[in-house]
């Protein structure tokens, strides 16, 4: 099971071949299922009583991690059982093949065919099982990618047309100070920090809006992370650098250009 699923045993462990081919009566529990039925104690070594049409005791051999087996906004699992199954007793069977491994399908694919016709309904790799699995959650988040980026370009350019209105209306101001003697760079360090200022106190209110619904979000979807440090500074430098190139660029050709005209500028 750890070798061919990837689940990791926590602790006992994994089934023998002598186990799976003889349905010994053992079995593997999820460390929920072990914390609901054994609560308090060591689950590994306790007799378990199954009911149903495979009524009978088994023992707990190993304590498994959690899964999700189904759905994923479900979460993982509440609680799983496992226990040696052979083809008699299974509809499904996993083989770890090695190589390449549509090659090592379709040699599978053909040998059942040849010693027993129509016997496998299907053969794909767990790589094709989890893409079916998860494809209307990776288009969704495709999507939401898509919408995201656009929102993000939206703001960049709202944020640079504002800054930039703002610095092109203090042109005449602009330009009394250069008549004063003051230096193109001063000028343009003046109007970047005061547009930084600005365009930080957005972000720090934006950034704290985003956390709050992230937490909202996280508390309805599993899997989310609440905060992403690389989104967030991510999208927090591209907010600063929009507004430094929104503040530079129109201050600079004020700056350069003759106080004169300037102090015309309406």
């Amino acid at each position: 099971m750890a070798e061919i699923l990837g689940i990791p045993i926590l602790r006992g462990r994994n089934f023998t071949p002598q186990e799976s081919a003889s349905e010994t009566s053992v079995a593997i529990l999820s460390a929920a299922a072990a914390q609901r039925l054994f609560e308090g104690r060591d689950a590994v070594g306790q007799i378990l009583h199954l009911s149903g049409n495979s009524a009978r005791d088994v023992r707990v051999i190993g304590i498994a991690a959690d899964i999700v087996t189904c759905c994923i906004p479900w979460g993982k699992d509440a609680a799983l059982v496992y226990l040696p199954a052979t083809p008699a007793t299974s509809a499904n069977v996993l083989v770890q093949v090695r190589g390449e491994v549509e090659a090592e399908r379709h040699r599978l694919d053909m040998r059942i065919a040849a010693l027993a016709p129509g016997a496998i309904a299907d053969i794909h790799s767990l790589d094709q099982y989890h893409a079916v699995g998860i494809y209307a959650f990776h288009v969704a988040s495709m999507i939401g990618a898509a919408l995201g980026g656009l929102a993000l370009l939206l703001t960049l350019t709202g944020i640079y047309g504002v800054v930039s209105y703002f610095v092109t209306q203090r042109t005449k101001e602009i330009g009394i100070r250069v008549a004063l003697g003051a230096s193109t760079r001063a000028v343009i360090g003046l109007v970047l920090k005061q547009s930084l200022r600005l365009t930080a106190i957005g972000t720090v209110l934006g950034t704290g809006l985003a956390i709050g619904l992230s937490r909202l979000l996280a508390s309805s979807m599993v899997f989310m992370r609440v905060f992403d440090g690389a989104a967030f500074s991510g999208g927090v430098l591209l907010v600063i650098s929009a507004a430094l190139a929104a503040g530079y660029i129109p201050s600079r050709r004020a700056a350069q250009i003759d106080p004169i005209q300037t102090l015309r500028y309406d």
